[in-house]
């Protein structure tokens, strides 16, 4: 007599297996998961950088996110992050942006985070710094120092450099 179907081994042996494969591929899930929510912030700062850009060389000035045309994603804020004007609130006329904006600059957009992404804490800060220039106005993307920085700089990818508070 012939018996059909698996034996007890022959089952363990599978769940053994795809218990070492779920064991693998689960945290890689993950990770992919929190580089996902990570990346609608280098899409954010960048267009904020191009449409500032446009606007001071055709004004020589700096422009408030209305004047430039600049809406956040979510109107401000998504499940992720809160975006904010970080110092420049208001239209910098083209006399006074040598005076605002010499040295370390201004913040004309930031990024902070909602929630927590992998070893990327909550509340980690991506800034946008407008810093004048001989040639110009200057963008520099950084990522305010903090414990949980360089996690965060893995998530976001290389456009962005960690920046000290204390410098």
């Amino acid at each position: 007599m012939q018996k059909n179907g698996f034996t007890l081994i022959e089952l363990m042996v599978t769940v053994v297996i795809v218990g070492i494969l779920a064991g693998i591929a689960v945290p890689k899930l993950f990770g992919h998961t929190a580089k996902a929510k990570a990346a609608e912030i280098t899409p954010a700062a960048f267009t904020y950088i191009k449409l500032q850009q446009a606007f001071f060389l055709e004004h020589k000035g700096v422009g408030s996110w209305n004047k430039i045309g600049y809406a956040p994603p979510g109107s401000g804020e998504t499940k992720n992050f809160r975006y904010t004007r970080g110092d420049i609130t208001s239209s910098v006329r083209p006399s006074y942006v040598g005076a605002s904006f010499g040295g370390q600059g201004l913040v004309g957009w930031q990024a902070e985070s909602l929630v927590g992404l992998n070893q990327c804490l909550l509340g980690n800060k991506w800034v946008v710094r407008l810093i004048l220039s001989g040639s110009g106005m200057e963008y520099k993307t950084q990522l305010l120092s903090s414990e949980s920085a360089p996690s965060c700089l893995i998530m976001t990818g290389p456009d962005w450099a960690i920046y000290s508070v204390s410098d």
